[in-house]
């Protein structure tokens, strides 16, 4: 039997906000269980580091207005409060709908 577990330091490096699901500090925890309890160390049992995805992977699993809301984020930058990415992202999808792209 193999297992992996997909995992990278930097995950601690982007706050989801309050409101996401997938907390960072939960992720960490989980990872340094694993890694007290040696389970990695098991044969079948591996940390896969994420890699970033191309378009291609992004275009399987999403739909085309939320990839277009992600261009449009490179195309009007706005800085706004970082501790909120969710309210960010929505200001810059607002931004993208008003400039008619």
């Amino acid at each position: 039997m193999t297992a992996s577990f997909i995992y990278t330091k930097n995950y601690s490096l982007y706050d989801y906000g309050p409101a996401h699901p997938m907390k960072t500090l939960r992720l960490r925890l989980c990872y340094e269980l694993l890694e007290a309890y040696k389970i990695f160390q098991y044969p079948g049992i591996k940390i896969i580091e994420p890699v970033p995805a191309d378009i291609s992977d992004v275009i399987a699993i999403h739909n085309e207005g939320y990839i277009k809301a992600l261009k449009a984020i490179r195309m009007f930058p706005v800085v706004l409060d970082s501790r909120n990415p969710r309210a960010e992202l929505q200001a810059y999808i607002d931004l993208y709908i008003r400039e008619g792209k």
